[in-house]
């Protein structure tokens, strides 16, 4: 299989017809928008919609509203902008009094994605005119690596508490879930980009941050170039229900930065590509959204990012594209460790396996196996209607 065969990708990772349709209305001329608008509604029924699709819906009305095609919105519609509303009230509520404790102590906040995206790109006159438009269902924050266990032991005094505490302690894992009610979740990353699990890397990038205001705040977002790498190669991976986010996201953020006249580094993010084994996967990404969107990507940049890479990375990205299972999982977890000794991170298999999964050797694996199995089925009920 060829990693750039765009039929495979849109199978494993793009969005679908539906979908893409409900894109051009968030993305597109009020022409085209209303055109795509039309066509979804004839081939999809609202009661049929995947959770993907309820994700995007608070971002199609409030396209239709600034595009001047409101009548077209249906009364249904509106309530599911006003659902998401709600519980982006509610997760704000819960970042705030979180944010507020952290900054008390003085440990430095990076949000990512969602949170930040939405009050630039998505509150940006131009584009939604509302936070509201960028549905979210939980919160991504990083810290210092050397303040995260002060930062978990705060929010904890908050009433957070770990989805998956067996792993908590577990430093090469990318992130700890932290749920409190009412339904709010706050992803907290030991990792702003997933592919790079140490602390050097994660230095660079809070170097590079931009100061981000929020609720008065003096918090940090990455910056732009960063911030499409973090975004496009979260999207380009395989999922139970594939977001189409990451799509509004990508292209809406390049929009702000030309709208604004911002001096966007490509260079920069060539190097990042370069630096994180993520080339692939972001010349995919960006050729896709430059063919179905009209975004403008250097061509030098597209043939900077289709270098040939490492064999180990090729066989990651495949994996990347396909359901989990063992064998692919092997594969992620060599990209990964290749990536520490390309970095000079010196580390064995015996403390890879005790680093990721806290256990002291394959014969404890099983163990974790059918804890994962478990976490997969709930996983995938959540991301079905109904279910």
């Amino acid at each position: 299989m060829k990693y750039r065969d765009m039929e495979t990708l849109r199978r494993a990772v793009l969005p679908d017809d539906a979908q893409l349709l409900l894109l051009h209305v968030a993305l597109s001329s009020p022409e085209r928008a209303a055109n795509a608008w039309k066509q979804w509604n004839q081939r999809v029924d609202l009661d049929d919609a995947d959770l993907a699709t309820f994700r995007l819906l608070p971002t199609v009305y409030s396209a239709l509203v600034s595009k001047g095609l409101s009548e077209l919105a249906t009364p249904r519609v509106k309530g599911i902008y006003r659902f998401w509303w709600v519980r982006q009230q509610q997760l704000f509520a819960a970042l705030r009094e979180s944010a507020q404790l952290l900054h008390a102590h003085e440990i430095p906040i990076l949000l990512m994605k969602g949170v930040p995206l939405a009050h630039t790109i998505y509150a940006d006159d131009s584009a939604y005119g509302s936070p509201a438009a960028r549905a979210m269902e939980d919160a991504d924050l990083c810290v210092p690596l050397a303040q995260l266990p002060r930062a978990i032991e705060l929010l904890q005094t908050l009433n957070w508490r770990a989805k998956y505490p067996e792993y908590a302690g577990c430093s090469l894992r990318h992130e700890i879930t932290l749920q409190r009610p009412p339904r709010c979740e706050l992803d907290v990353q030991r990792y702003p980009i997933e592919a790079c699990r140490w602390n050097a890397f994660n230095e660079q990038i809070f170097a590079r941050a931009l100061p981000f205001e929020w609720q008065n705040l003096p918090l940090l977002m990455p910056s732009h170039e960063d911030h499409l790498v973090i975004i496009c190669a979260h999207g380009m991976r395989h999922s139970e229900s594939i977001s189409a986010h990451w799509v509004v996201d990508a292209v809406q953020l390049l929009r702000f930065c030309a709208a604004k006249n911002l001096d966007f580094n490509w260079s920069r993010v060539v190097q990042t590509a370069r630096e994180t084994e993520l080339r692939a996967p972001l010349c995919d990404a960006l050729t896709f959204l430059r063919a179905e969107f009209e975004i403008e990507v250097p061509e030098t940049v597209l043939r900077e990012l289709q270098k040939p890479q490492n064999w180990v990375f090729r066989q990651e990205y495949r994996a990347k594209l396909r359901p989990y299972n063992a064998a692919n999982a092997f594969w992620l977890h060599a990209g990964l460790y290749a990536r520490l000794k390309n970095a000079r991170q010196p580390i064995s298999p015996r403390q890879y396996v005790r680093r990721y999964w806290d256990i002291d050797g394959p014969l404890e694996l099983s163990r974790v196996l059918r804890r994962h199995r478990r976490s997969r089925r709930a996983q995938i009920q959540k991301n079905v209607p109904g279910a």
